[in-house]
């Protein structure tokens, strides 16, 4: 994804609008133009290629989002193929929808601080399309249970995403400014008390309280 995104995923997301549906990606293709210097329509408060670099966090994870609903049954190649292929033709035009000035979607007023439409939406209906198409687990069954694989793994990925979050939603002020107090305060609360609710609701049906329920919560 990030050498799609240096060669011209940016520019799809960021380029020159057509008509308000993709970017033109010879616009910054292979990063041209994209300096040290500011960039009035788009990153006027840090320096251009600052914030090609954050924007590409979010073309990243996207993609990691929606694995969880394949782990284990795709093969490699094939994996890396969706991807791409998603990233070009789902992404990359849904960001430009959006977050571009000239994006249709942003003239109609659609606000999406962070990416909750551009990443959360797409990765939420890409998984469950691809856990339509592959259907069950061979082990999925009447009386068959699946235990986590490995929960250490899973807390430390919580905490890594959660404290990385900071950076993903005060980050998108695209500055050390009250937007970025707002959106710090929020993410740490609101996921605080998310995984209070989940901790709650388990205990209340009568479940273990348990670590993994925990980091799902939050």
């Amino acid at each position: 994804i990030t050498v799609l995104y240096a060669c011209f995923g940016f520019s799809l997301c960021f380029g020159e609008s057509f008509h308000g549906l993709v970017g033109n990606p010879f616009t910054y293709f292979m990063l041209k133009g994209v300096d040290l210097n500011t960039n009035a329509l788009l990153s006027p408060t840090i320096p251009f290629l600052l914030f090609a670099i954050f924007q590409l966090k979010f073309a990243i994870i996207t993609p990691a989002l929606i694995t969880g609903s394949f782990a284990e049954r795709v093969k490699f190649n094939a994996y890396l193929l969706f991807i791409c292929l998603f990233s070009v033709f789902i992404y990359s035009p849904l960001a430009h929808w959006t977050w571009h000035p000239d994006g249709f979607l942003h003239k109609w007023g659609v606000l999406d601080f962070a990416g909750g439409t551009v990443v959360h939406m797409s990765a939420g209906y890409a998984a469950l399309a691809g856990a339509m198409i592959l259907g069950n687990r061979t082990s999925f069954g009447d009386n068959k249970h699946s235990e986590p694989a490995n929960i250490p793994f899973v807390i430390l990925g919580t905490g890594m995403l959660w404290f990385g979050w900071f950076g993903f939603n005060a980050g998108s002020s695209l500055g050390a400014n009250t937007t970025a107090v707002l959106a710090f305060a929020t993410t740490i609360v609101a996921s605080a008390a998310a995984m209070m609710t989940w901790i709650f609701f388990d205990a209340i049906r009568g479940k273990k309280v348990s670590a993994m329920g925990a980091c799902i919560g939050a």
